[in-house]
């Protein structure tokens, strides 16, 4: 290093163009064993001054050749020969000196563009685990998500913020956080919202069951009533057929007993037309008297007839009345009992408008049972 200084200090001489082969030999023993060493500056500083050296010692002889004048041609053609046999020794040492300082430059520059490429790599993969809590942090705050889910992403939510460090995020420590934050508000937001939804829908569900079941009741004593009114038909079918068949039964008996004196009436006379024509008048009589005597009978007997139906159907209707009666008295109970059944007190309207569809409702079959069975 103090050779190439005090070489330095001698460029005044050698611009006088006073380098020598011995000066040339001194230089190129002096430099030959300079060399960049990687990342040590004190050597690449200098081989940077053996080249501005040699620089300046080949940029000042050959300034100094060129002003010799051109009345010295052939000398200094003589002179440019020396020149370069001069210089000759020292252009690989210039050329390697170059190389070897372009290359600790290109090295330099490569360190420099890792540590870029490192730290772009360490920003890239702090964003790239941003970006991944940013795909599912918010799912909490999605429509129809059960609470149990949304819950779990809260959850997972304070324990990714809590968990958050400072060497996994460095400078986006903070951002991560209000990122983080941002997304648990809103969740539970949307937790407390989900709840008061599913409360809610508990709600409408018990009530809807509640209805349902009180329909399923109605419906099942309507088709008791139906039932009891089927059967109490029946019966009543039963008894009129009755009635109709012993009607038709002593129809039956009568226009036999009819058919018969009618037969006996003929046949005698008849007889008494054959044994006594003469008698006609006599027999005439007796015949309308025996015909007046057989209409007042058989006026008798229909009165009768009349009189026993109307007793039997009085006796049947009455036994129906009385079947009819207990239940009628426990069916008139049980609509009472319906309407004073208490009317549940709710918030919601849409709540209110059903309940006071269903109290209409109620209160139509009530009448309707009441309105039947005074029928």
């Amino acid at each position: 290093m103090k050779n190439a200084v005090v070489e330095l200090n001698k460029v005044s001489a050698i611009t006088q163009y006073e380098l020598t082969p011995e000066a040339v030999t001194v230089m190129v023993k002096e430099y030959d064993s300079l060399a960049v060493i990687p990342g040590d500056t004190a050597s690449y500083k200098e081989v940077r001054a053996a080249l501005t050296m040699l620089v300046h010692t080949r940029t000042a002889t050959d300034r100094r050749r060129k002003n010799l004048g051109e009345e010295a041609r052939t000398w200094i053609k003589e002179i440019n020969g020396a020149a370069k046999q001069l210089l000759a020794p020292l252009e690989p040492l210039e050329n390697r000196f170059r190389a070897e300082l372009k290359a600790e430059d290109n090295r330099k520059a490569e360190i420099k563009a890792e540590k870029v490429r490192i730290e772009q790599a360490r920003i890239d993969g702090i964003r790239a685990k941003i970006d991944e809590i940013k795909t599912w942090c918010y799912q909490g705050i999605a429509y129809r998500k059960p609470s149990a889910t949304i819950r779990l992403i809260l959850l997972r939510l304070e324990k990714t913020l809590a968990n958050l460090t400072e060497s996994d995020y460095m400078e986006f420590l903070g951002e991560t956080q209000d990122l983080l934050r941002d997304a648990i508000t809103q969740t539970r937001d949307a937790l407390s919202a989900r709840l008061q939804w599913e409360k809610e829908e508990e709600d409408r569900k018990a009530e809807a069951a509640r209805l349902a079941e009180i329909r399923k009741q109605q419906e099942a004593e309507r088709e008791r009533i139906e039932a009891e009114q089927r059967r109490l038909l029946e019966e009543r079918e039963k008894i009129e057929a009755e009635k109709r068949r012993q009607e038709e039964e002593a129809e039956r008996k009568e226009f036999e007993r009819q058919a018969i004196a009618e037969a006996e009436k003929k046949a005698r006379v008849e007889a008494e037309k054959r044994i006594q024509e003469a008698e006609d008048s006599r027999i005439k009589a007796e015949i309308a008297a025996s015909e007046a005597k057989e209409r007042a009978e058989k006026d008798a007997m229909q009165k009768a007839k009349e009189t026993e139906r109307l007793r039997l159907a009085k006796e049947a209707e009455k036994k129906a009345l009385a079947l009819l009666a207990p239940d009628k008295e426990k069916l008139i109970a049980y609509a009472e009992a319906l309407q004073a059944v208490p009317k549940p007190t709710v918030k919601a309207s849409s709540m209110d408008s059903i309940l006071s569809d269903a109290v209409r409702d109620l209160r139509t079959l009530t009448d309707r049972i009441v309105r039947m069975v005074s029928a």
